[in-house]
């Protein structure tokens, strides 16, 4: 996008660690709304481009926002996988840690189970709990706060 190709010239920085198209996808309603607000002469008769110049200020705000969201996560991520590295884990667990990292925080629905295990994994029951218990062993995972017995869920520990 043209925004985006500008800013990268103008701000000086080695790396964008933001994207205004991005920001631009997820409100194309306001976008077509200023820019008709902006444009439309009916509504705009002294070519103020004020509410225009705004929306692009806060989007590019929130572009910023989404940018540093994720480096956070990928630090978080990186963080992890540090502190993971100390222990011996099996390529299931890796995988699993991977998926959950993947759907960071509150993303991976309702937490994991241990069938949600055993799907991923294509393991027996008893393998999947020895496996999970060992992640909570190790302090990866915990027990998700009011789930028990058959019903119980885990989160990363991150």
């Amino acid at each position: 996008m043209i925004a985006d190709y500008i800013l990268s010239k103008n701000t000086n920085l080695e790396y964008k660690y933001f994207s205004i198209s991005s920001a631009i996808q997820l409100d194309k309603k306001g976008y077509y709304e200023a820019l008709e607000m902006s444009q439309n002469l009916l509504y705009n008769r002294e070519y103020d481009f004020t509410k225009l110049i705004q929306w692009h200020i806060k989007t590019l705000k929130h572009s910023v926002d989404l940018g540093l969201n994720k480096v956070d996560i990928v630090v978080q991520k990186a963080k992890f996988w540090n502190r993971v590295n100390q222990e011996e884990l099996n390529s299931r667990q890796i995988k699993v840690l991977n998926k959950l990292l993947e759907y960071f925080k509150d993303e991976f629905e309702g937490g994991l189970s241990t069938k949600k295990y055993m799907n991923m994994t294509k393991v027996s029951k008893p393998t999947a709990f020895r496996d999970i218990q060992d992640l909570v062993k190790y302090k990866y995972i915990q027990q998700i706060e009011g789930t028990a017995g058959r019903s119980v869920k885990y989160e990363l520990i991150l």
